[in-house]
Formats: structure tokens, C-alpha cells, sequence
């Protein structure tokens, strides 16, 4: 089961990108990832939503 999470999470190129990215940059908004990575907020969203349904990242809810 944990390989085949593992191997969802790094099939496309971009999702290891954002995952390089936050291992250097532990904190980063989804604006910062997208302009970081090269996509939209949008796309960086559905990837991140993706990583974190998998387990791989976790949020902080900067709302009041």
C-alpha cells in the first residue's frame, strides 16, 4: 500500500517538483508553490490536495 502511494504521488513531474521545493522550504503558500513551480494556483491546488489525500503534506489554516 505504501509503495503504491509513493508511486501516485511522484508519477507526474510536477508533484516532484512540489515536493523538492517544500523539502527545502518547509512553509510555503500555494501562490508561492505555483510561481515556484511554474503553475497556476489553481493546478498547484488539485496537486497539493493531492499529496496531502496521500499523506505526503499537511496545511496550516492561516484563516481567523
Amino acid at each position: 500500500m505504501a509503495d503504491e502511494k509513493l508511486a501516485r504521488a511522484l508519477r507526474a513531474s510536477v508533484r516532484r517538483d512540489v515536493l523538492h521545493l517544500l523539502t527545502k522550504k518547509e512553509k510555503a503558500s500555494v501562490h508561492e508553490i505555483a510561481d515556484d513551480v511554474g503553475i497556476t494556483e489553481s493546478s498547484a491546488s488539485k496537486h497539493l490536495k493531492l499529496l496531502y489525500d496521500l499523506g505526503f503534506v499537511d496545511f496550516e489554516d492561516k484563516l481567523p
